[in-house]
């Protein structure tokens, strides 16, 4: 694996455990947050700028589909936060 794809694979899984902790922490205050949250148009569209600059980031530095399973599912994370980015900026 290439040092990108480690740095990426570290950074996404720290991300993802960290977040479903602090979720788990407090599941009410978790669902209440994010129901107010889908219903505030302004922080869905800085939510998407965030996500299409993340999403884009990560496709342009690892755009690999080759190589094992790891690397493929790094590039396959980049394009789902890209275009779940441009959706919520759009919609």
């Amino acid at each position: 694996m290439t040092p990108c794809t480690v740095f990426l694979s570290r950074l996404i899984g720290l991300f993802a455990l960290i977040l479903s902790l602090s979720l788990l922490a407090d599941k009410e205050a978790s669902v209440s947050a994010i129901v107010a949250l889908v219903h505030e148009r302004p922080l869905l569209l800085i939510i998407g700028m965030m996500g299409l600059l993340a999403g884009l980031a990560i496709v342009l530095t690892h755009n690999v589909w080759s190589g094992g399973v790891v690397p493929i599912l790094i590039t396959l994370i980049g394009w789902w936060i890209l275009i779940r980015g441009v959706l919520l900026i759009l919609l």
